[in-house]
């Protein structure tokens, strides 16, 4: 099966994730409610302030009735601020709650091939436990094995031709990109005076696979065309 990036490839049980937004969604529906109370007792204040001071002004308040107005006032203003803060922790909850959600649909990041089905529906995963693998095959890497008597003749940027059993008449052009540096296991002996062991090295190329055709494990015959012809057969 072929994805595309961004695909929906498997969902989790969301129920604890949905309980927990509508919880936060209530919560910030009554900090809500509460600001437009607390806004409507600061704006009665407001009045009742106003109303004070003209009253005190006409001599038909005391200057204690003022003070008691102007207290008030304060005190709803304080009550309008916390209100707010409240709504603005309110949303944040909610925003939080729904990324968690979003953490429930597993997208692909890139596209590909599904190479395998890791877990299947029902079963139990813990976080950050891959649930499908995905070879990205527009791009393959071919791995060949050189023996240590001719891997001094390769550089990254030589061409590889590869050629598969599947298709044993057509050749995908590709360029070596990375040697490894250290040796591998010894594939042969050097039957000369020393007989010690010959250690081959991994060479990786990249092959454009534009149709899709090379699959992850077929096994390749790998000519590299370095200044000395290098012939070996690798398995992906």
């Amino acid at each position: 099966m072929r994805v595309q990036p961004g695909m929906i490839v498997a969902t989790l049980d969301a129920s604890d994730l949905e309980v927990q937004l509508s919880m936060s969604k209530a919560a910030l529906a009554s900090a809500q409610a509460s600001v437009a109370q607390a806004r409507a007792t600061r704006d009665r204040a407001a009045l009742e302030m106003s109303r004070a001071k003209t009253l005190l002004q006409s001599g038909y308040a005391t200057p204690q009735q003022m003070d008691t107005a102007a207290t008030a006032y304060k005190v709803a203003v304080a009550q309008v601020q916390a209100a707010e803060a409240q709504v603005r922790q309110s949303r944040s909850s909610v925003a939080q709650a729904e990324l968690q959600r979003t953490y429930a649909v597993l997208r692909t990041p890139e596209g590909g091939e599904v190479s395998e089905r890791i877990h299947l529906p029902g079963e139990i995963v813990t976080s950050g436990t891959p649930v499908i693998a995905i070879a990205e095959t527009d791009t393959v890497k071919v791995h060949a094995a050189v023996d240590e008597t001719r891997i001094g003749a390769v550089r990254p940027g030589d061409r590889a031709l590869i050629k598969v059993y599947t298709f044993d008449k057509r050749i995908f052009p590709g360029v070596v990109t990375d040697i490894q540096p250290s040796g591998d296991f010894a594939t042969r002996k050097d039957w000369g005076a020393q007989r010690r062991d010959i250690r081959t090295f991994d060479v990786t190329a990249r092959v454009p696979n534009p149709e899709h055709l090379l699959k992850d494990g077929m096994t390749a015959e790998v000519t590299l065309v370095v200044s000395a012809p290098v012939r070996v057969e690798a398995t992906r």
